[in-house]
């Protein structure tokens, strides 16, 4: 009925319409791999270092003086004066002590 001349209309559209999906999905994909909070670090496996630490020495895969030594490399980090002590500001107060053997960090039980 409707003829053109030109058989290869359909050829293109096609290309089109799967050249536009591809980059629909490169940009959903893109948006989501930049996008996530804390990608790469410990923080987003829920546990930071000094928690690592300690759940390391609780296993006994460390030792007590190589436990206070990468504790106090970790505690090292670039710290503020706060009310006349000297603390890092992003994290907790340093335990005074190495959690005991079998124990979990924070307090529960594993």
């Amino acid at each position: 009925m409707y003829d053109d001349g030109d058989d290869w209309t359909w050829l293109w559209g096609s290309i089109l319409m799967l050249l536009m999906v591809a980059l629909i999905i490169g940009i959903v994909w893109f948006l989501l791999r930049h996008s996530a909070p804390g990608r790469g670090s410990a923080d987003a496996a829920g546990a930071s270092a000094v928690e690592v630490l300690a759940q390391r020495y609780a296993r006994g895969e460390i030792g007590t003086e190589e436990y206070h030594e990468r504790l106090t490399n970790l505690l090292a980090l670039p710290t503020t004066r706060h009310e006349g002590k000297t603390r890092d500001r992003n994290r907790p107060d340093p335990p005074t002590s190495p959690p005991e053997a079998g124990s979990a960090p924070g307090g529960g039980s594993a």
